[in-house]
Formats: C-alpha cells, structure tokens, sequence
C-alpha cells in the first residue's frame, strides 16, 4: 500500500508525486524530497540537521561540481566523453550535411 506525497521537494521544488519521497533529518522531523534529493541526504556524511540546512547542503554541493571542486574520477571522466568541444573530431565533417 503506498501513500501518496502531496507538496514538493524541500530542495528544488520538483511537484510529480511519483518522484517524491521522504527523508528524516537529524532533528527527527520527516520532509518530502524528490528521489535524487533522497539519495544524496542519505548518502552524505552526516544528516541535515533542518530543511534549511538541507537545501545548503545540496546546493553547495551542486556549485561545487560544476566548478571541478570535489569532484569524482567518474565525474571528471565522463564530463571529458561528453565535451562538446572534440565532439566531431577535428576533420571538419558534420554528418547533418
């Protein structure tokens, strides 16, 4: 039986039910996040200990690495597979001709 979340993510305000979950904070209390939202709250080092410090944490996280600060082998390895800039090789061939 599953329970329907109504609301939206804390973190980004993303609204579609099916994507909703819960996470519980250090303080105890129960807050709806999106999925992504839910998975990184619980793998991080320790629990938010409010929804303010939540949001913070997630989004610091975020400017971080877009700007290649803690960034991940993973990360930095698939970030070079998909730069734009040696995308079509240096021939000059585009295949939309």
């Amino acid at each position: 039986m599953s329970t329907a979340l109504h609301g939206s993510c804390v973190v980004c305000g993303h609204f579609d039910a099916r994507a909703l979950t819960t996470t519980r904070l250090a303080n105890g209390e129960i807050v709806v996040v999106c999925g992504t939202h839910e998975l990184i709250h619980r793998r991080a080092e320790s629990p938010a200990k409010s929804t303010a410090e939540l949001r913070k944490m997630l989004t610091e996280r975020r400017r971080g690495s877009r700007r290649g600060i803690d960034g991940d082998e993973l990360g930095m390895r698939l970030s070079e597979a998909f730069a734009t800039s040696d995308r079509r090789g240096s021939t000059g061939t585009d295949r939309r001709h």
